[in-house]
Formats: structure tokens, sequence, C-alpha cells
């Protein structure tokens, strides 16, 4: 069972973002411009202004540019750390590389994607998960792909892109206990499409719904919307 209190949040960071054309040709993707800072900015302080003391970057494509803007560094009384990877290895390869720099348990966190939840409610919903997932509860299905979720909060599957679902999704925020660890292959490996599958046939997968304001900013028209919606949300939390 997680603790009700983790104090450690990994965001995941070293994806290159295909579908945002030539601006990733000259950075990583979480480093976009959102209303005139990088998005790794917002998301940064969206974490550390909810306590969490101690923040890892998992970088990897031109990862330099993160270690000079965030190694070191403190925000908002949170210390920030940046690991890189050698090679690319998915979603949870990097969790498998860095395991020994993780606590017990600790937030895990897509570096394109904000999601207004309160972190102090997810673990909460942990029970004896291995990973509890925060789940926007209503999307556009032919957008992302949905959730299962069984009356008791366990997932059960998961589905893929569909004009006719409008949700559960996966808000790319998770409660890990670091036992995901032994989930996990050597090499490149996704947490979405291969770790989290077998944790939900195991029964060891949770979800809790929530209805905040969520966007991705993998593409064009997504990063273009969170140029006035990210700064909305942020507003009044400081």
């Amino acid at each position: 069972m997680m603790p009700s209190t983790i104090r450690q949040a990994a965001l995941l960071v070293g994806g290159r973002g295909t579908r945002l054309g030539a601006l990733t040709d000259t950075m990583p993707k979480p480093m976009a411009p959102v209303a005139g800072r990088p998005f790794l900015d917002w998301q940064i302080e969206d974490v550390a202004r909810q306590g969490v003391e101690r923040i890892v970057l998992l970088a990897g494509y031109k990862a330099e540019q993160i270690v000079a803007r965030y190694d070191g560094r403190s925000v908002l009384g949170a210390s920030v750390t940046v690991l890189v990877e050698p090679a690319p290895l998915g979603t949870a390869g990097a969790i498998r590389l860095f395991a020994d720099r993780l606590d017990p348990a600790f937030f895990l966190m897509n570096g394109d994607t904000l999601f207004d939840v309160d972190l102090r409610d997810l673990p909460t919903h942990a029970a004896d998960a291995v990973a509890t997932l925060a789940l926007r509860r209503t999307a556009p299905g032919g957008r992302y792909g949905t959730v299962d979720l069984a009356p008791d909060g366990r997932v059960t599957g998961f589905l893929p892109r569909s004009p006719d679902r409008d949700g559960p999704i996966n808000g790319g925020i998770y409660a890990l206990d670091r036992r995901i660890v032994d989930w996990i292959a050597a090499g490149p490996v996704s947490m979405e499409a291969d770790v989290f599958p077998r944790l939900a046939d195991a029964g060891l997968l949770r979800g809790a719904l929530y209805d905040g304001a969520f966007i991705d900013i993998g593409v064009p028209e997504d990063l273009e919307r969170a140029q006035t919606l990210i700064p909305a949300m942020q507003r009044g939390k400081q």
C-alpha cells in the first residue's frame, strides 16, 4: 500500500514530439513555448506548489537544454534534478534504469500534459495497487484511447480510440509503488502499452476520476489552445 504522502515526482521529458513538426527539430517537446515560457516551467511549478519536495526530470532527446535550464534548481521549495537516459527507453524503461533514484512511492507524469488534479488525493485511491491512474472523466474518445473502470475503482482494461466513447481517459498522472519495476522488462518499454495492461490483468491497477481542466500539447492545435488555457489553469494558485 502506498503512503498517504508522496514527496517525489518523476516527469517524463525525453520525447521529441514528432507531431509538432519543425518546432521540435530544435527543442524537446516539453520545452515548447506556452505563453512566453517553456511548457515544462508551468508543469514543474504546478507540481511544486502541491508540496512535492523533489522533482526528477527523466530526459532524453536534446537533454542538454533541460539540464541547462533545470538541473540543480529549486522551484517553489522543490529541488529539481535531471537524469539523462543514454538511449530512448520508452515511458517505462527510464523508470527501470533510474529505479535506485526513486522513492518507494512516487508520482510519475507525462511531460506533455497538464491536468488540474489534487495530487494529495490520488494515493488515497491506491489500496493494494501497484499503480493508480488519474483519469479525466470525459474527453474525446476519437483523440484518446479510453479506460475501462470497474465500480470498485480497479482498471480492467484499455480501449482504442473511438468517436463512440467520451472517456474516461488516462490523464498522464500516476501514483506508483516502486514495485512497478518488477513489471518492466529490459530495453525500450511503454508504460501505457506494455506495463499498465499487464497490471490491469493482474488486478493491481486502479483509477481515480477527476473533472479538472486537461491539456495535452502533443499536437499543434492543442499547443495553440494551451497558450491561454494553461495560464488560466494556474491563475489564483500562487
